[in-house]
Protein backbone atom coordinates (compact mmCIF):
# COMPACT_ATOMS: atom_id res chain seq x y z
CA UNK A 1 0.00 0.00 0.00
CA UNK A 2 1.33 3.00 -0.99
CA UNK A 3 1.20 6.84 0.64
CA UNK A 4 -0.96 7.65 -2.62
CA UNK A 5 -3.26 4.93 -3.74
CA UNK A 6 -5.32 2.62 -2.31
CA UNK A 7 -3.61 -0.19 -4.45
CA UNK A 8 -1.48 -0.24 -7.93
CA UNK A 9 -4.72 -1.23 -9.59
CA UNK A 10 -4.37 -0.18 -13.64
CA UNK A 11 -6.38 2.40 -14.86
CA UNK A 12 -7.81 0.65 -17.22
CA UNK A 13 -9.50 -1.55 -14.52
CA UNK A 14 -12.17 0.80 -13.01
CA UNK A 15 -14.72 -1.71 -12.21
CA UNK A 16 -12.13 -3.75 -10.74
CA UNK A 17 -10.99 -0.96 -8.88
CA UNK A 18 -14.35 0.26 -7.51
CA UNK A 19 -14.94 -3.37 -6.21
CA UNK A 20 -11.82 -2.89 -4.14
CA UNK A 21 -12.29 -0.02 -2.66
CA UNK A 22 -15.92 -1.28 -1.56
CA UNK A 23 -14.27 -4.15 0.25
CA UNK A 24 -11.93 -1.25 1.47
CA UNK A 25 -15.02 1.02 2.68
CA UNK A 26 -16.72 -2.19 4.50
CA UNK A 27 -13.38 -3.17 6.56
CA UNK A 28 -12.91 -0.03 7.43
CA UNK A 29 -16.36 0.36 8.99
CA UNK A 30 -16.11 -2.95 10.48
CA UNK A 31 -13.12 -1.73 12.17
CA UNK A 32 -14.65 1.19 13.65
CA UNK A 33 -17.63 -0.99 14.72
CA UNK A 34 -15.28 -2.88 16.62
CA UNK A 35 -12.51 -0.50 18.01
CA UNK A 36 -15.87 1.47 19.25
CA UNK A 37 -16.62 -1.40 21.51
CA UNK A 38 -13.60 -2.00 22.91
CA UNK A 39 -13.08 1.74 23.38
CA UNK A 40 -16.37 2.42 24.80
CA UNK A 41 -16.00 -0.77 27.23
CA UNK A 42 -18.28 -1.70 28.83
CA UNK A 43 -21.03 -0.04 27.16
CA UNK A 44 -22.22 -2.32 24.52
CA UNK A 45 -22.03 -5.15 27.01
CA UNK A 46 -24.53 -3.02 29.45
CA UNK A 47 -26.92 -1.81 26.90
CA UNK A 48 -30.46 -2.59 28.76
CA UNK A 49 -28.86 -2.41 32.65
CA UNK A 50 -26.78 1.00 32.62
CA UNK A 51 -26.22 4.01 30.63
CA UNK A 52 -22.69 6.00 30.71
CA UNK A 53 -21.93 8.25 32.91
CA UNK A 54 -21.33 8.75 36.91
CA UNK A 55 -22.72 10.06 38.95
CA UNK A 56 -25.87 10.40 37.36
CA UNK A 57 -26.65 13.85 36.10
CA UNK A 58 -27.47 15.41 32.89
CA UNK A 59 -27.48 11.57 31.44
CA UNK A 60 -30.68 10.84 33.10
CA UNK A 61 -32.19 13.72 31.54
CA UNK A 62 -31.60 13.05 27.82
CA UNK A 63 -32.75 9.31 28.37
CA UNK A 64 -36.23 10.38 29.32
CA UNK A 65 -36.20 12.67 26.69
CA UNK A 66 -35.65 9.56 24.38
CA UNK A 67 -38.18 7.97 26.32
CA UNK A 68 -40.65 10.78 26.44
CA UNK A 69 -40.39 11.40 22.37
CA UNK A 70 -41.75 7.69 21.41
CA UNK A 71 -44.49 8.12 24.10
CA UNK A 72 -46.07 11.19 23.12
CA UNK A 73 -46.06 10.33 19.31
CA UNK A 74 -46.75 6.55 19.46
CA UNK A 75 -48.53 6.09 22.46
CA UNK A 76 -50.26 8.98 23.21
CA UNK A 77 -50.66 10.45 19.58
CA UNK A 78 -49.03 14.24 20.88
CA UNK A 79 -47.17 16.68 20.37
CA UNK A 80 -43.40 15.70 21.99
CA UNK A 81 -43.01 19.78 22.36
CA UNK A 82 -44.78 20.23 25.60
CA UNK A 83 -44.86 17.58 28.70
CA UNK A 84 -47.73 18.47 31.19
CA UNK A 85 -46.26 16.61 33.99
CA UNK A 86 -42.67 17.69 34.26
CA UNK A 87 -42.46 21.26 36.25
CA UNK A 88 -46.40 20.55 37.04
CA UNK A 89 -48.52 22.76 37.48
CA UNK A 90 -46.75 24.38 35.19
CA UNK A 91 -45.64 21.72 32.59
CA UNK A 92 -42.42 21.56 30.37
CA UNK A 93 -41.74 22.93 27.28
CA UNK A 94 -38.93 21.08 25.53
CA UNK A 95 -37.64 24.41 23.76
CA UNK A 96 -36.70 25.26 27.69
CA UNK A 97 -33.35 22.65 26.82
CA UNK A 98 -32.39 21.01 23.88
CA UNK A 99 -34.54 18.33 22.35
CA UNK A 100 -32.29 16.91 20.05
CA UNK A 101 -34.54 15.50 17.69
CA UNK A 102 -31.44 13.87 15.41
CA UNK A 103 -31.19 11.85 18.56
CA UNK A 104 -34.80 11.45 20.02
CA UNK A 105 -36.57 11.65 17.10
CA UNK A 106 -34.00 9.16 15.27
CA UNK A 107 -34.11 6.58 18.11
CA UNK A 108 -38.03 5.96 18.10
CA UNK A 109 -38.06 2.84 16.29
CA UNK A 110 -34.89 1.31 18.34
CA UNK A 111 -36.97 2.45 21.47
CA UNK A 112 -40.38 0.87 20.06
CA UNK A 113 -38.16 -2.30 19.35
CA UNK A 114 -35.54 -2.47 22.13
CA UNK A 115 -36.77 0.29 24.84
CA UNK A 116 -35.41 2.94 25.78
CA UNK A 117 -32.36 2.28 28.21
CA UNK A 118 -30.97 0.19 24.78
CA UNK A 119 -31.83 3.04 22.53
CA UNK A 120 -30.28 5.95 23.83
CA UNK A 121 -27.07 3.27 24.56
CA UNK A 122 -27.16 2.54 20.65
CA UNK A 123 -27.47 5.89 20.07
CA UNK A 124 -24.26 6.80 21.91
CA UNK A 125 -22.07 3.69 20.78
CA UNK A 126 -23.08 4.57 17.00
CA UNK A 127 -22.01 8.34 17.35
CA UNK A 128 -18.46 7.07 18.01
CA UNK A 129 -18.82 3.95 15.13
CA UNK A 130 -20.15 7.11 12.47
CA UNK A 131 -17.87 9.79 13.75
CA UNK A 132 -15.04 7.58 12.85
CA UNK A 133 -16.20 6.11 9.81
CA UNK A 134 -17.20 9.65 8.21
CA UNK A 135 -14.00 11.29 9.33
CA UNK A 136 -12.05 8.28 6.92
CA UNK A 137 -14.56 8.82 4.66
CA UNK A 138 -14.52 13.13 4.00
CA UNK A 139 -9.93 12.46 4.60
CA UNK A 140 -9.88 9.70 2.29
CA UNK A 141 -11.77 11.44 0.11
CA UNK A 142 -9.51 14.49 0.40
CA UNK A 143 -6.07 13.04 0.19
CA UNK A 144 -6.77 9.12 -1.54
CA UNK A 145 -4.93 7.88 1.75
CA UNK A 146 -7.17 5.08 3.30
CA UNK A 147 -4.30 5.21 6.51
CA UNK A 148 -5.19 9.23 7.00
CA UNK A 149 -8.87 8.07 6.76
CA UNK A 150 -8.44 5.89 9.22
CA UNK A 151 -5.82 8.23 11.50
CA UNK A 152 -7.92 11.08 11.32
CA UNK A 153 -11.27 9.11 12.00
CA UNK A 154 -9.79 7.72 15.56
CA UNK A 155 -8.79 10.84 16.38
CA UNK A 156 -11.92 12.54 15.97
CA UNK A 157 -14.28 9.77 17.53
CA UNK A 158 -11.98 9.18 20.64
CA UNK A 159 -11.32 12.68 21.01
CA UNK A 160 -11.71 13.24 25.26
CA UNK A 161 -14.53 15.83 23.96
CA UNK A 162 -16.40 13.34 22.84
CA UNK A 163 -16.04 11.04 25.35
CA UNK A 164 -16.81 13.21 28.14
CA UNK A 165 -20.55 14.65 26.18
CA UNK A 166 -21.00 10.86 25.31
CA UNK A 167 -20.86 10.53 29.15
CA UNK A 168 -22.91 13.51 30.13
CA UNK A 169 -25.17 15.23 27.09
CA UNK A 170 -26.55 13.32 24.50
CA UNK A 171 -26.70 16.10 22.00
CA UNK A 172 -23.31 17.26 22.22
CA UNK A 173 -22.33 13.71 21.35
CA UNK A 174 -23.95 13.84 18.21
CA UNK A 175 -20.42 14.95 16.53
CA UNK A 176 -20.95 12.03 13.93
CA UNK A 177 -23.07 14.57 11.23
CA UNK A 178 -19.84 17.32 11.05
CA UNK A 179 -17.59 14.92 8.68
CA UNK A 180 -20.23 14.25 6.28
CA UNK A 181 -21.48 17.42 6.18
CA UNK A 182 -17.81 18.97 5.30
CA UNK A 183 -17.61 15.59 2.84
CA UNK A 184 -20.75 16.60 0.75
CA UNK A 185 -20.11 20.34 1.17
CA UNK A 186 -16.12 19.71 -0.43
CA UNK A 187 -18.16 17.30 -3.10
CA UNK A 188 -19.89 19.98 -4.04
CA UNK A 189 -17.08 22.28 -4.63
CA UNK A 190 -15.30 19.59 -6.53
CA UNK A 191 -18.02 17.71 -8.44
CA UNK A 192 -20.45 20.23 -8.79
CA UNK A 193 -23.49 18.44 -7.94
CA UNK A 194 -26.76 18.50 -6.81
CA UNK A 195 -27.17 15.76 -5.26
CA UNK A 196 -24.29 16.82 -3.03
CA UNK A 197 -25.82 19.96 -1.89
CA UNK A 198 -28.92 17.79 -0.86
CA UNK A 199 -26.63 15.76 1.02
CA UNK A 200 -24.57 18.33 3.10
CA UNK A 201 -28.32 19.89 3.61
CA UNK A 202 -28.71 16.87 5.18
CA UNK A 203 -25.96 16.68 7.17
CA UNK A 204 -25.90 19.99 8.45
CA UNK A 205 -29.23 19.48 9.46
CA UNK A 206 -28.83 16.26 11.62
CA UNK A 207 -25.76 18.35 13.52
CA UNK A 208 -27.93 21.13 14.25
CA UNK A 209 -30.97 19.24 15.39
CA UNK A 210 -28.04 16.80 17.75
CA UNK A 211 -27.55 19.92 18.82
CA UNK A 212 -28.43 23.90 18.50
CA UNK A 213 -24.66 24.82 19.34
CA UNK A 214 -23.50 22.56 16.20
CA UNK A 215 -25.94 24.23 14.22
CA UNK A 216 -23.93 27.93 14.92
CA UNK A 217 -20.40 26.19 15.61
CA UNK A 218 -20.77 24.41 11.82
CA UNK A 219 -22.43 26.47 10.22
CA UNK A 220 -19.70 29.61 11.19
CA UNK A 221 -17.04 27.47 10.13
CA UNK A 222 -18.29 26.28 7.17
CA UNK A 223 -18.42 29.39 5.58
CA UNK A 224 -14.53 30.59 6.81
CA UNK A 225 -13.71 27.12 5.00
CA UNK A 226 -15.86 28.03 1.94
CA UNK A 227 -13.88 31.46 2.04
CA UNK A 228 -10.39 30.10 2.36
CA UNK A 229 -10.97 27.12 0.01
CA UNK A 230 -12.71 29.30 -3.14
CA UNK A 231 -10.65 32.15 -2.30
CA UNK A 232 -12.45 33.76 -5.24
CA UNK A 233 -15.33 35.91 -3.90
CA UNK A 234 -16.70 36.30 -7.46
CA UNK A 235 -16.89 32.43 -7.66
CA UNK A 236 -18.05 32.30 -4.35
CA UNK A 237 -21.28 34.49 -5.06
CA UNK A 238 -21.16 33.09 -8.86
CA UNK A 239 -24.65 32.26 -10.47
CA UNK A 240 -23.78 28.18 -9.85
CA UNK A 241 -22.66 28.71 -6.75
CA UNK A 242 -26.05 30.18 -5.29
CA UNK A 243 -28.12 27.45 -6.96
CA UNK A 244 -26.03 24.80 -5.06
CA UNK A 245 -26.82 27.24 -1.71
CA UNK A 246 -30.49 27.14 -2.89
CA UNK A 247 -30.63 23.33 -2.60
CA UNK A 248 -28.95 23.21 0.75
CA UNK A 249 -30.86 25.89 2.61
CA UNK A 250 -34.36 23.83 0.84
CA UNK A 251 -32.97 20.95 2.67
CA UNK A 252 -32.34 22.32 5.71
CA UNK A 253 -35.66 24.49 6.12
CA UNK A 254 -37.36 21.81 5.56
CA UNK A 255 -36.03 19.54 8.05
CA UNK A 256 -35.00 21.85 10.90
CA UNK A 257 -38.08 24.24 10.18
CA UNK A 258 -40.48 22.46 12.16
CA UNK A 259 -38.31 22.71 15.65
CA UNK A 260 -37.64 26.20 15.08
CA UNK A 261 -40.97 27.82 16.49
CA UNK A 262 -41.32 26.72 19.73
CA UNK A 263 -37.88 28.42 20.09
CA UNK A 264 -38.80 31.66 18.94
CA UNK A 265 -41.56 31.97 21.07
CA UNK A 266 -39.36 31.88 24.09
CA UNK A 267 -36.92 34.60 22.02
CA UNK A 268 -39.76 36.60 22.01
CA UNK A 269 -40.36 36.17 25.68
CA UNK A 270 -36.37 37.27 26.26
CA UNK A 271 -35.73 34.18 28.18
CA UNK A 272 -33.26 33.02 25.75
CA UNK A 273 -29.74 34.98 27.00
CA UNK A 274 -27.46 34.55 29.33
CA UNK A 275 -26.18 36.82 31.74
CA UNK A 276 -21.73 38.20 30.73
CA UNK A 277 -20.65 36.78 33.63
CA UNK A 278 -21.83 33.13 33.31
CA UNK A 279 -21.01 32.81 29.79
CA UNK A 280 -17.55 34.02 31.06
CA UNK A 281 -17.67 31.09 33.51
CA UNK A 282 -17.82 28.64 30.20
CA UNK A 283 -15.09 30.16 28.19
CA UNK A 284 -12.17 27.66 27.35
CA UNK A 285 -8.83 27.80 28.90
CA UNK A 286 -5.43 27.83 26.85
CA UNK A 287 -4.16 25.22 28.62
CA UNK A 288 -7.39 22.64 28.09
CA UNK A 289 -6.04 21.68 24.41
CA UNK A 290 -3.27 20.37 26.39
CA UNK A 291 -4.23 18.64 29.69
CA UNK A 292 -4.83 15.10 29.18
CA UNK A 293 -8.21 13.26 29.93
CA UNK A 294 -8.44 13.09 33.32
CA UNK A 295 -10.54 9.42 32.06
CA UNK A 296 -7.24 7.89 31.43
CA UNK A 297 -6.41 4.52 33.39
CA UNK A 298 -2.82 5.56 33.72
CA UNK A 299 -3.02 9.22 34.82
CA UNK A 300 -6.15 10.41 34.78
CA UNK A 301 -6.05 10.19 38.42
CA UNK A 302 -3.53 12.50 38.68
CA UNK A 303 -5.03 15.12 36.19
CA UNK A 304 -8.46 15.03 37.76
CA UNK A 305 -6.99 15.54 41.40
CA UNK A 306 -4.45 18.10 40.21
CA UNK A 307 -5.92 19.72 37.65
CA UNK A 308 -9.19 19.80 36.71
CA UNK A 309 -9.95 20.75 39.95
CA UNK A 310 -8.82 24.57 38.08
CA UNK A 311 -11.80 24.90 36.44
CA UNK A 312 -15.12 25.67 36.84
CA UNK A 313 -17.09 22.61 35.29
CA UNK A 314 -14.15 20.22 33.89
CA UNK A 315 -16.01 18.36 31.79
CA UNK A 316 -16.53 20.78 29.51
CA UNK A 317 -13.30 21.86 29.34
CA UNK A 318 -11.83 18.49 27.78
CA UNK A 319 -10.63 19.72 24.54
CA UNK A 320 -7.38 17.84 24.47
CA UNK A 321 -5.62 17.55 21.12
CA UNK A 322 -3.33 14.86 21.56
CA UNK A 323 0.01 15.24 21.20
CA UNK A 324 0.33 13.04 17.73
CA UNK A 325 -2.21 14.92 16.01
CA UNK A 326 -1.12 18.21 16.78
CA UNK A 327 2.20 17.91 15.91
CA UNK A 328 1.18 15.93 12.52
CA UNK A 329 -1.32 18.99 12.20
CA UNK A 330 1.55 21.55 12.57
CA UNK A 331 2.83 19.44 10.10
CA UNK A 332 0.99 19.44 7.91
CA UNK A 333 0.10 23.09 7.78
CA UNK A 334 4.35 23.84 7.76
CA UNK A 335 4.63 21.94 4.22
CA UNK A 336 1.32 22.30 2.53
CA UNK A 337 -0.11 25.20 4.09
CA UNK A 338 -0.45 27.18 0.61
CA UNK A 339 -3.11 24.56 -0.70
CA UNK A 340 -6.59 25.61 -0.88
CA UNK A 341 -7.75 22.87 1.08
CA UNK A 342 -4.73 22.32 4.07
CA UNK A 343 -4.82 26.06 4.53
CA UNK A 344 -8.90 26.46 5.24
CA UNK A 345 -8.69 23.69 7.43
CA UNK A 346 -6.13 25.56 9.40
CA UNK A 347 -8.33 28.79 9.56
CA UNK A 348 -11.49 26.42 10.54
CA UNK A 349 -9.14 25.03 13.03
CA UNK A 350 -7.79 28.59 14.39
CA UNK A 351 -11.31 30.46 14.52
CA UNK A 352 -12.90 27.59 16.43
CA UNK A 353 -10.31 27.65 19.15
CA UNK A 354 -10.83 31.28 19.30
CA UNK A 355 -14.24 31.61 19.87
CA UNK A 356 -14.04 28.44 21.92
CA UNK A 357 -11.57 30.51 24.81
CA UNK A 358 -15.10 32.94 25.13
CA UNK A 359 -15.39 36.05 26.06
CA UNK A 360 -12.25 36.77 28.27
CA UNK A 361 -8.46 35.35 28.01
CA UNK A 362 -8.48 32.50 30.49
CA UNK A 363 -5.53 30.33 31.54
CA UNK A 364 -5.29 27.04 33.93
CA UNK A 365 -8.78 28.14 35.10
CA UNK A 366 -8.55 31.82 35.98
CA UNK A 367 -9.34 35.04 33.78
CA UNK A 368 -5.80 36.74 32.75
CA UNK A 369 -5.81 40.08 34.18
CA UNK A 370 -3.84 43.33 32.77
CA UNK A 371 -4.15 45.47 36.15
CA UNK A 372 -7.87 45.34 36.83
CA UNK A 373 -8.59 44.64 33.72
CA UNK A 374 -9.62 41.05 31.42
CA UNK A 375 -8.54 40.99 27.96
CA UNK A 376 -11.25 41.14 25.49
CA UNK A 377 -11.87 38.29 22.91
CA UNK A 378 -13.59 38.28 19.70
CA UNK A 379 -16.95 36.56 20.60
CA UNK A 380 -16.79 39.54 23.80
CA UNK A 381 -18.76 41.92 20.93
CA UNK A 382 -20.68 39.48 19.36
CA UNK A 383 -22.48 38.41 22.13
CA UNK A 384 -23.28 42.07 23.41
CA UNK A 385 -24.07 42.35 19.78
CA UNK A 386 -26.29 39.43 18.51
CA UNK A 387 -29.09 37.96 20.23
CA UNK A 388 -27.82 34.18 19.00
CA UNK A 389 -24.59 34.48 20.43
CA UNK A 390 -26.58 35.63 23.58
CA UNK A 391 -28.11 32.79 24.00
CA UNK A 392 -25.41 30.49 24.12
CA UNK A 393 -23.52 29.72 27.23
CA UNK A 394 -20.73 27.33 26.79
CA UNK A 395 -18.14 28.95 24.04
CA UNK A 396 -15.42 25.47 25.39
CA UNK A 397 -18.08 23.83 22.69
CA UNK A 398 -16.81 25.48 19.73
CA UNK A 399 -14.02 23.21 20.64
CA UNK A 400 -15.15 20.29 18.84
CA UNK A 401 -14.38 22.19 15.68
CA UNK A 402 -10.80 22.88 16.72
CA UNK A 403 -10.53 18.80 17.03
CA UNK A 404 -12.53 18.19 14.13
CA UNK A 405 -9.73 20.99 12.18
CA UNK A 406 -6.71 19.08 14.03
CA UNK A 407 -7.95 15.66 13.24
CA UNK A 408 -8.28 16.49 9.59
CA UNK A 409 -4.85 18.14 9.30
CA UNK A 410 -3.17 15.34 11.16
CA UNK A 411 -4.99 13.68 8.19
CA UNK A 412 -2.74 15.30 5.69
CA UNK A 413 0.34 15.08 7.97
CA UNK A 414 0.36 11.38 7.45
CA UNK A 415 0.74 11.76 4.12
CA UNK A 416 3.05 14.34 3.82
CA UNK A 417 5.36 11.93 6.49
CA UNK A 418 4.70 9.05 4.41
CA UNK A 419 5.48 10.91 1.05
CA UNK A 420 9.28 11.38 3.01
CA UNK A 421 9.54 7.64 2.87
CA UNK A 422 8.45 6.84 -0.28
CA UNK A 423 6.41 4.31 -0.14
CA UNK A 424 8.97 2.07 2.36
CA UNK A 425 7.04 1.00 5.80
CA UNK A 426 4.04 2.79 5.70
CA UNK A 427 1.25 0.62 7.45
CA UNK A 428 4.08 -0.12 9.97
CA UNK A 429 4.36 3.91 11.07
CA UNK A 430 0.92 4.26 10.54
CA UNK A 431 0.18 1.44 12.80
CA UNK A 432 2.35 2.78 15.29
CA UNK A 433 0.77 6.06 15.00
CA UNK A 434 -2.39 4.88 15.36
CA UNK A 435 -1.32 2.65 18.68
CA UNK A 436 -0.26 6.15 20.36
CA UNK A 437 -3.41 8.32 19.34
CA UNK A 438 -5.37 5.60 21.02
CA UNK A 439 -3.45 4.80 24.03
CA UNK A 440 -3.20 8.47 24.51
CA UNK A 441 -7.53 9.17 24.29
CA UNK A 442 -8.02 5.55 26.10
CA UNK A 443 -10.83 6.02 28.94
CA UNK A 444 -11.88 2.53 29.64
CA UNK A 445 -13.22 1.02 30.96
CA UNK A 446 -16.29 4.03 30.69
CA UNK A 447 -17.99 4.89 34.10
CA UNK A 448 -21.99 3.34 33.99
CA UNK A 449 -24.28 4.14 36.32
CA UNK A 450 -27.49 1.75 36.56
CA UNK A 451 -30.92 1.80 34.70
CA UNK A 452 -33.45 0.87 37.59
CA UNK A 453 -36.12 2.10 39.72
CA UNK A 454 -35.25 2.46 43.34
CA UNK A 455 -38.23 1.02 45.79
CA UNK A 456 -40.07 4.73 46.19
CA UNK A 457 -40.77 4.65 42.89
CA UNK A 458 -42.54 1.41 43.13
CA UNK A 459 -44.02 2.63 45.86
CA UNK A 460 -45.43 5.27 44.13
CA UNK A 461 -46.40 3.43 41.34
CA UNK A 462 -48.57 1.56 43.72
CA UNK A 463 -50.47 4.47 44.93
CA UNK A 464 -54.05 5.14 42.94
CA UNK A 465 -54.46 8.42 41.64
CA UNK A 466 -52.58 11.21 40.10
CA UNK A 467 -50.96 13.60 41.76
CA UNK A 468 -47.37 15.90 42.31
CA UNK A 469 -44.50 14.45 43.87
CA UNK A 470 -41.39 15.99 44.86
CA UNK A 471 -37.84 15.10 45.69
CA UNK A 472 -35.53 17.62 47.54
CA UNK A 473 -33.18 19.16 47.93
CA UNK A 474 -33.99 20.00 44.20
CA UNK A 475 -30.89 18.98 42.66
CA UNK A 476 -30.43 16.32 39.96
CA UNK A 477 -33.81 16.99 38.44
CA UNK A 478 -32.82 15.11 35.20
CA UNK A 479 -33.08 12.04 37.84
CA UNK A 480 -36.02 12.76 39.39
CA UNK A 481 -37.18 12.69 35.43
CA UNK A 482 -36.44 9.81 35.11
CA UNK A 483 -37.70 8.35 37.70
CA UNK A 484 -41.16 9.67 36.68
CA UNK A 485 -41.21 6.73 33.86
CA UNK A 486 -41.22 3.94 36.45
CA UNK A 487 -44.09 5.39 39.30
CA UNK A 488 -46.03 7.46 36.54
CA UNK A 489 -47.29 10.43 38.97
CA UNK A 490 -46.50 14.19 38.15
CA UNK A 491 -43.48 15.77 39.47
CA UNK A 492 -42.76 20.02 40.27
CA UNK A 493 -39.18 19.44 39.22
CA UNK A 494 -37.23 19.32 36.42
CA UNK A 495 -34.12 20.46 34.47
CA UNK A 496 -33.87 22.62 31.31
CA UNK A 497 -31.26 25.79 29.63
CA UNK A 498 -33.78 28.55 30.21
CA UNK A 499 -35.76 28.22 32.79
CA UNK A 500 -38.46 30.69 34.03
CA UNK A 501 -37.62 33.79 36.38
CA UNK A 502 -40.57 32.08 38.95
CA UNK A 503 -39.40 28.50 38.79
CA UNK A 504 -35.43 30.02 39.08
CA UNK A 505 -37.31 31.68 42.67
CA UNK A 506 -38.93 28.86 43.81
CA UNK A 507 -35.92 26.70 43.11
CA UNK A 508 -34.23 28.88 45.72
CA UNK A 509 -36.44 28.94 48.29
CA UNK A 510 -36.92 25.07 47.95
CA UNK A 511 -32.97 24.95 49.49
CA UNK A 512 -33.63 26.13 52.35
CA UNK A 513 -36.46 23.35 53.35
CA UNK A 514 -38.37 23.02 55.77
CA UNK A 515 -38.57 26.24 56.48
CA UNK A 516 -41.66 28.40 55.80
CA UNK A 517 -40.62 29.97 52.22
CA UNK A 518 -40.11 26.11 51.31
CA UNK A 519 -43.21 24.80 52.15
CA UNK A 520 -45.07 27.74 51.09
CA UNK A 521 -43.62 26.58 47.39
CA UNK A 522 -44.36 22.74 48.13
CA UNK A 523 -48.28 24.30 48.85
CA UNK A 524 -48.41 26.66 46.14
CA UNK A 525 -47.24 23.74 43.63
CA UNK A 526 -50.07 21.06 45.10
CA UNK A 527 -47.72 18.67 46.26
CA UNK A 528 -48.99 15.78 48.11
CA UNK A 529 -45.94 13.38 48.70
CA UNK A 530 -42.40 15.35 50.07
CA UNK A 531 -39.29 12.98 48.93
CA UNK A 532 -36.43 13.31 51.06
CA UNK A 533 -33.22 12.23 50.19
CA UNK A 534 -31.96 11.76 53.88
CA UNK A 535 -28.04 11.32 52.74
CA UNK A 536 -28.06 15.29 51.50
CA UNK A 537 -28.69 16.75 55.06
CA UNK A 538 -26.65 14.37 57.14
CA UNK A 539 -26.36 15.64 60.52
CA UNK A 540 -29.41 17.59 60.24
CA UNK A 541 -31.96 14.85 59.21
CA UNK A 542 -32.49 14.17 62.69
CA UNK A 543 -34.34 17.54 63.29
CA UNK A 544 -35.58 17.95 59.87
CA UNK A 545 -37.65 15.03 60.59
CA UNK A 546 -38.45 15.73 64.47
CA UNK A 547 -39.63 19.15 63.17
CA UNK A 548 -41.43 17.57 60.13
CA UNK A 549 -43.60 14.98 61.91
CA UNK A 550 -44.70 17.34 64.98
CA UNK A 551 -46.12 19.80 62.27
CA UNK A 552 -50.16 19.14 62.00
CA UNK A 553 -49.54 19.27 57.96
CA UNK A 554 -46.98 16.97 57.34
CA UNK A 555 -47.30 12.90 57.62
CA UNK A 556 -44.67 11.00 57.96
CA UNK A 557 -45.09 7.61 55.79
CA UNK A 558 -42.10 6.07 55.91
CA UNK A 559 -38.31 5.77 54.69
CA UNK A 560 -37.33 3.71 51.45
CA UNK A 561 -33.47 2.91 51.05
CA UNK A 562 -32.92 6.12 52.37
CA UNK A 563 -35.52 7.80 50.93
CA UNK A 564 -37.81 9.96 53.40
CA UNK A 565 -41.21 10.07 52.75
CA UNK A 566 -44.16 12.28 53.75
CA UNK A 567 -47.36 13.32 52.98
CA UNK A 568 -49.21 17.36 52.92
CA UNK A 569 -52.62 16.70 54.41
Amino acid sequence: MTSNSISPIPESSPRKELHLRGKLTFVVFIFFFLLSVLMTYPLIFKLNSAIPGSPPGDNFEYLWKVWWFKHALVDKHVSPFFAPHIFYPDGFYLANAEMTPANTVLAIPLTVVFGYTVSYNLMIFLSFVLAGFGMYLLVYYLTKNPWAGVLSGVIFTFCPYHVAHALKQLPLAGIQWIPLFFLFFEKTLVEKRLRYAGLAGLFYSLSALSSWYYAVSVGLMVLIYALFRVRSLKKFFSAQSLKYAAVFLLVTLVLVGPFIPPYLQFREKGMMRYPLGEVDQYSANIDDFLIPSPFHPVWGGYVLKHLSVLKEDWTENLLYLGMVPLLLALFAFMRRGKEAKVRAFGFVGLASFILALGTTLHILGKRVLIGRFPIPLPILPLFLAFPIFGSMRVWTRFGVMTVFAVAVLAGFGLVELLAQLKGKRDAFLSVVLLTLVLFDFLAVPLPMSKVEPRPVDLWLARQAGMFNIIQLPPDFAGLQMYYSIIHGKRIAVGTGTFLTPDYNIDRYNLKGFPDEASIGVLKKKKVRYVLVDVAHYEAKWQNMCEYLQGRDDFKWVGMMDGIAVFEII
